[in-house]
């Protein structure tokens, strides 16, 4: 079967404003209270002719007749029917003035799945094959589904297309017919309450009301995030293969505010799509799955188009933040990530529905691959095999191997930790059914002698030492970010690699950034939730199913070159970018921006009070989740500015250069400790330290010592005697205030 630009969709709940609602003049075509004809059947119905059942002039006479739901079980049927696999229903109901109407909506409470019909054409099907254009009578429903109005929720709404509406409606009388049916041929519930509801330019006097609770849900379900609906026609989304699937997109830019009536904007065509992730797939709930899709045209070929205002591409990802109850984890990495350097996929949040059903906040995310506006390196052709052209461009990956012949191969070099585990590159790009054997080799003898290098003795040379073959800034940026963050797969899993051909400077890249839900606290075990110690020595074995960390950071970590870029670098971007002050805002824009559509997904999964695997913290709320991170993001970045070896450059240190301290103070917040460190230039004049309440009153003073530079960490361990409260820890120099930091002590 065909399957029709259905475009079904659910919106966030929330309070707006009901003025855009108030501007459309809505009325009933079909209410649940009117009379319908239903037939059980005992042998198909599904005639195709012009007075088949589905068709105004079929003669319901014989069947029986009752007011909606029509259906058993679960006590919200009002016309009680005998257990079966399905119902047959049909509705005539009047149109008048038909150049006056703007939409009509099918609103709908089923279980478990139905087709609907629109005299005799299809405007919406859900949990039902889509293979089967016109379902036998004891065909079952893909999936379950429960109706939601007995459990004091809203009906599923299903938009008729506009050019069904055009087409297949008259002036005068029309037909609504509905079959239904059940997941299961013992199945103890079956329900179908229907109401089909119309909004005009202008208002129509003999026109119906509609129900009391209409006008409230177009009211409380109105969102400010983009939509993204998926029509399967009934089909369940596999791990693989693809399915073939409609979406559409609608995009509120600016302060807009979306309804269900609203049209699609930034895309409504073709997709196909499967499920991704690796542990999230047999952890989440089935209705909270990361996908893979890919944009097509008609026929099934690639669609680059720009949604939400992304660069032109095909291949996106449907990212499903679920066990990260802060839902920003990954969103953050990937904003600062190319702050400090890096590439990392663009983000977007929007609501995401499947079949009707909210599946509640996802993050549209670019997949990662070679393309001009992703990774900008060289197409690799298949004829690419000597010279220069042989020499890029690769996307590898390290991860769990997926068995597939020629996706990559196995370090020769394990993990330090003697366990027998194994470091595996996967194949990104090319990918594993197109790369050639040469560019396999190639790559993969690349990779290897850069391994041989850094575990020689040689390794240091500066001309043929482990520097040769990779981009040294992209390895230090990396290590920067992955250690903030301090992801518990930072450089065993998902750590994404490219290699451009010489001619372009081609040497081993870090990243793009990938997948980092399981950083910043968020794992129980193993000490990662800890704000203290490098993420680079994460070597342990939980079980056969672990990886390690491969030994490169162990090993470059004893190059004192890197060690004191590392510092440089971190300096620099801990004034800037990575401020303590620019994490927290960009997390307070973020909550402000998603909050509403937070809370409708925590109505949807209500598991702020429920840990889920990995979780350490169970923070019970959603505010207590960002505090959380937040606490935990100040101590991490804090503990870093205190542990981090090498020099740092005066040049990448304003605040050195200009004759100022660099001040840094952990944890914070505090309780009865605090540690005071103080990174000072060479002026001969020693420093004295006050804490200061917000009211300037002195609350203790601290004297650094005799030494007046360098670095120098001061204990403040009288701070038990102080309440509550912000203070003010503040540097003087001759009377002179010449640097503050602000802490909370709990």
């Amino acid at each position: 079967m065909n399957l029709k630009p259905v475009l079904i969709v659910w919106l966030v709940l929330m309070s707006f404003p009901a003025a855009k609602a108030q501007s459309h003049y809505w009325e009933s075509l079909i209410l649940a209270s009117d009379t319908f004809h239903y037939y059980q059947a005992r042998s198909n119905l599904n005639d195709q002719s012009v007075t088949g059942w589905r068709s105004p002039g079929y003669d319901d006479s014989h069947w029986a007749s009752g007011r909606a739901g029509i259906g058993f079980g679960d006590g919200d049927d009002s016309t009680e029917i005998p257990r079966g696999y399905s119902v047959y229903i049909r509705k005539k109901f009047i149109l008048r003035d038909t150049s006056n109407i703007q939409q009509l909506l099918l609103l709908l409470d089923y279980d478990d799945g139905f087709v609907a019909y629109l005299n005799g054409t299809e405007v919406a099907r859900a949990n039902m094959n889509p293979q089967d254009a016109y379902p036998p009578f004891n065909s079952l429903a893909q999936s379950s589904h429960e109706a939601r109005m007995y459990q004091g929720g809203y009906p599923t709404i299903f938009a008729v297309p506009s050019t069904v509406f055009q087409t297949a409606t008259t002036e005068g009388e029309n037909l609504l017919a509905l079959q239904v049916h059940n997941n299961r041929s013992n199945s103890n519930d079956l329900s179908a309450i229907p109401y089909l509801v119309a909004t005009r330019n202008q208002p129509d006097t003999q026109a119906r009301p509609v129900p009391a609770w209409f006008n409230p849900m177009l009211e409380q379900t109105a969102s400010d995030l983009p939509l993204v609906c998926i029509e399967t026609g009934g089909a369940a989304i596999r791990d693989d293969p693809r399915i073939r699937a409609r979406m559409s997109i609608i995009n509120c830019p600016g302060e807009g505010v979306i309804y269900p009536f609203d049209p699609p904007t930034d895309y409504n065509g073709w997709i196909n799509i499967e499920k991704r992730g690796h542990s999230s797939q047999f952890l989440f709930p089935d209705g909270k799955i990361s996908y893979a899709l890919e944009t097509q045209d008609s026929t099934g070929e690639n669609n680059n188009v720009s949604p939400l205002g992304f660069p032109k591409e095909n291949d996106w990802i449907l990212y499903a933040p679920y066990s990260d109850k802060t839902l920003i984890r990954n969103v953050l990495v990937y904003h600062f990530g190319p702050k400090a350097g890096l590439l990392a996929p663009r983000t977007k949040y929007c609501n995401l529905v499947i079949n009707g059903e909210p599946q509640g906040l996802y993050v549209w995310t670019e997949k990662i691959k070679r393309d001009k506006n992703r990774v900008d390196i060289s197409k690799l052709r298949d004829v690419d095999l000597e010279d220069d052209q042989l020499t890029g461009g690769y996307i590898i990956k390290v991860d769990w191997p997926n068995n597939v012949p020629n996706e990559g191969w196995t370090s020769p070099y394990p993990p330090n930790n003697g366990t027998g585990q194994q470091t595996v590159f996967v194949m990104q790009y090319p990918k594993p059914d197109k790369i050639q054997p040469e560019q396999l080799n190639y790559i993969r003898e690349y990779v290897t002698e850069f391994e041989t290098v850094l575990r020689s003795e040689n390794f240091l040379d500066p001309d043929e030492g482990y520097r040769k073959y990779i981009n040294f800034q992209s390895w230090v940026d990396f290590f920067l970010i992955s250690e903030l963050f301090r992801d518990t797969d930072a450089y065993r899993c998902s750590v994404f690699m490219y290699k451009d051909r010489d001619s372009r400077g081609g040497k081993l890249t870090m990243g793009p950034l990938w997948d980092y839900n399981y950083s910043m606290g968020n794992y129980e075990n193993f000490n990662v939730f800890s704000t203290e110690g490098w993420a680079y020595l994460f070597n342990y074995d939980c079980n056969t199913r672990a990886k390690i960390n491969p030994f490169w950071y162990e090993r470059i970590m004893e190059d004192e070159d890197f060690r004191n870029r590392a510092r440089t670098r971190w300096d620099e971007l801990r004034q800037g970018a990575l401020h303590t002050d620019s994490i927290m805002n960009f997390i307070n824009q973020t909550v402000a921006r998603i909050r509403h559509s937070a809370d409708r997904n925590f109505e949807i999964w209500p598991v702020l009070n429920t840990y889920l695997w990995p979780n350490y913290y169970v923070g019970g709320t959603y505010e207590n989740e960002i505090s959380w991170l937040k606490n935990w993001l100040t101590e991490r970045a804090a503990w870093i500015d205190a542990h981090l070896p090498g020099q740092g450059s005066s040049d990448a240190n304003p605040l050195l250069s200009s004759g100022r301290p660099f001040i840094y103070v952990f944890p914070n917040p505090f309780h009865n400790e605090l540690n005071i460190q103080i990174d000072q230039p060479d002026t001969g004049q020693p420093l004295l330290i006050e804490i200061l309440d917000l009211n300037g009153k002195t609350v203790a003073t601290l004297h650094p010592g005799e030494r007046s530079y360098g670095i120098q960490t001061i204990k403040w361990t009288g701070s038990g005697a102080i309440p509550p409260g912000v203070y003010l820890v503040t540097a003087f120099r001759e009377g002179r205030r010449i640097g503050v930091r602000r802490v909370v002590k709990r």
